[in-house]
């Protein structure tokens, strides 16, 4: 299952590796801890908004809303929810 997860402009400068990067690696610690990877939801954007958002792989044993909750958990995560699953409306 995949979640969708909004972190702070500093944290995604950090994390896309772009100039001005802050250390990460809090962040990217955390996520190691809860076992998860982002990689970017709008990958090349130039929006500000847009390039917050990321995509986490759960691992299959875990629950997606508690893995969600533990993100949340971390000052720069500031929203992580499961993703509904793609289909037709």
């Amino acid at each position: 299952m995949k979640l969708a997860v909004q972190i702070d402009s500093a944290a995604a400068t950090a994390l896309l590796n772009e100039p001005g990067r802050r250390n990460a690696s809090d962040l990217e610690k955390y996520l190691r801890q809860v076992g998860v990877s982002l990689s970017p939801m709008h990958p090349g954007t130039k929006d500000p908004e847009l390039r917050t958002w990321f995509h986490a792989t759960v691992p299959a044993a875990a629950d997606a809303q508690e893995v969600a909750q533990s993100l949340c958990a971390h000052k720069s995560i500031l929203a992580a929810y499961p993703k509904p699953l793609d289909e037709p409306p």
